[in-house]
Order: C-alpha cells, then sequence, then structure tokens
C-alpha cells in the first residue's frame, strides 16, 4: 500500500508540473526563416496572444557585392492545439544588392574579329545596384516539435517587383524556431 501511494504521489506531482508548464508564456520566438514573401535570415517573432509579429534580417558582403534583405509580417490565429496553431499571414521583403555588373560589349568585338578571343584587359565592370520587393498572403501551419522548438510552414499567394520572380505568384516559406 505504502509503494501504490509513493507512485500515486509521483504521478500526481509529475502532472502538476506538465499542467504548470503548458500555461506557460512562450510569446518570444528566435530563428531562422526563408521565403519569397517573409525574406531570409534571422529573425524574431513575438506573439503574445491571437495576433503576432515577426521581423527577418540578412546582410551580406564578399568585397564585391552586398546584399541586405529585411523582412517584416504579421500573423492572426485561427486555431490553436497542444501541438499545433492554423494562423494566417500577411508578409512583405525588400532586398538591397549593389554588386559589380560586367558592362563590355562582346558582340560588337566578335563581329569585328570573328575568329579572335577577347583580351580580358579590355573587360570593363561599373557597380550597379537594385532594390527589389515582394508582399505576400496566405495561410500557415505551426507545428510545436518540442516544448520550445517550432516548425512554421506558409505558403500563399504573393507580387513581387524583381529580376527573379516579378508579378504575381505562389509563396512558399519556412522557419525553424526556438520559443521562450
Amino acid at each position: 500500500m505504502k509503494k501504490v501511494f509513493i507512485i500515486l504521489a509521483i504521478t500526481i506531482l509529475s502532472l502538476q508540473t506538465l499542467a504548470s508548464e503548458s500555461k506557460e508564456n512562450l510569446s518570444h520566438y528566435i530563428g531562422a526563416g526563408a521565403g519569397f514573401s517573409t525574406g531570409y535570415g534571422l529573425s524574431y517573432r513575438y506573439w503574445p496572444g491571437d495576433y503576432g509579429t515577426q521581423i527577418v534580417f540578412t546582410p551580406f558582403s564578399d568585397g564585391e557585392t552586398t546584399i541586405i534583405n529585411l523582412g517584416s509580417g504579421i500573423f492572426k490565429t485561427l486555431h490553436e492545439t497542444t501541438y499545433t496553431r492554423l494562423f494566417l499571414f500577411s508578409a512583405g521583403n525588400i532586398t538591397y544588392t549593389n554588386y559589380l555588373e560586367d558592362t563590355t560589349d562582346y558582340e560588337t568585338f566578335y563581329e569585328e574579329n570573328p575568329d579572335e578571343s577577347f583580351p580580358e584587359d579590355e573587360i570593363t565592370h561599373e557597380r550597379a545596384q537594385k532594390l527589389e520587393g515582394t508582399v505576400g498572403i496566405g495561410p500557415g501551419l505551426e507545428i510545436y516539435i518540442f516544448k520550445n522548438i517550432v516548425l512554421d510552414i506558409m505558403f500563399g499567394f504573393k507580387y513581387g517587383i524583381s529580376s527573379l520572380n516579378p508579378g504575381l505568384g505562389f509563396t512558399g516559406e519556412i522557419a525553424l524556431y526556438y520559443r521562450f
């Protein structure tokens, strides 16, 4: 009888600990994300209730090329369970790129000299810049892999002003977060 009482006491204490953990406020997220609408890079998300927001940022430079991506998004919870959250998102990002562009006129050279190879010392470069942006909207699913580890999958429609994916199209986003 004494063993049954000890096992029952341990079980009750364990359940109380689990119940108190499930009521924790895990509204701060830090991680990484990538997508057409949200942007790509390190991300911070704040989701205290039904509404949430995030920011995504990446700076990159290799001496010749500089890329800065900044994205943000807002979220509305539709349905939440113990292990998942269904939500709507609206997001946008801008990308600034500064790079060296090859401005050499190869076509004219080869028309005038069809049998010669182009001399490398005559290749010309100029500094160029471009600014691209994308906005998107759609549903998303947040999966709680562990208590503090979250996987986000989002999809929907986007509109982009860019050289890679211009105009209206589909968007896909994915992120991995640590909640605290």
